[in-house]
């Protein structure tokens, strides 16, 4: 797979660093031109920094599209400029904290330390697996990285009348540093094309046997 750019993923509502206020965004959403059927919006955080949202439709299952993320070993193989995930601390399959590091073209490479959870509603089928950034002491900060200051977001799939799922992905992703201050438009770009690459990806690789035969019953139960 190749991994440029930066990636990560979808929330309905979103309340990074600050509340649900109308002023904590300087733009309206904004449509971009749709790639392979993925519908593409992006709006702008008082940070600089945009949220986007992609949306598409897949006749893959949930069960496989959950399998492939909770993978989270396997995660730098299919999500843009992920170098390595490992589970920090585990409560669950569906309940855990991850450290991730990331190529980051033109600066030090980031890390980040984050909390999924993966919550099913089971009247209609739909799966939605948010995080957001946490702190761990097993992590502190490595100098040798640029900690994110905020990752929030989540994945969302849900089940369509036809048989489809319906693919909902988006992020907000602040990189710190000089970067969100004065690469902000560049960063932005970047983005946005690896979040459409990260949700193509994502639809090969739940293709493989082994997230297939997934059944998010075995770990429900």
């Amino acid at each position: 797979m190749i991994k440029h750019g930066f990636a990560l993923i979808f929330i309905a509502s979103i309340s990074a660093m600050a509340t649900s206020s109308d002023s904590q965004w300087t733009s309206n959403w904004k449509d971009y031109d749709p790639e392979d059927g993925l519908q593409i919006a992006c709006k702008t955080h008082r940070s600089n920094i945009d949220i986007c949202r992609y949306t598409t439709l897949t006749d893959l299952s949930v069960d496989a599209l959950v399998a492939v993320n909770i993978d989270i070993p396997n995660l730098s193989i299919w999500m843009e400029n992920i170098i390595t995930s490992e589970f920090v601390d585990r409560n669950s399959a569906f309940d855990y904290q991850v450290y991730s590091t990331y190529n980051f073209p033109g600066a030090r490479n980031r890390d980040s330390l984050t909390h999924s959870k993966v919550t099913i509603d089971h009247a209609t089928g739909a799966a939605t697996l948010a995080f957001q950034s946490t702190t761990n002491d097993k992590k502190p900060n490595d100098i040798s990285f640029v900690r994110f200051p905020l990752i929030k977001g989540a994945w969302k799939f849900i089940p369509q009348a036809n048989g489809q799922t319906q693919v909902q992905y988006s992020t907000l992703a602040l990189p710190g540093a000089y970067v969100q201050e004065y690469l902000s438009d560049i960063y932005n770009y970047t983005s946005r094309g690896a979040g459409a690459k990260t949700v193509q990806n994502l639809l090969d690789i739940a293709l493989q046997p082994q997230y297939q035969r997934f059944e998010i019953s075995s770990v429900t139960k």
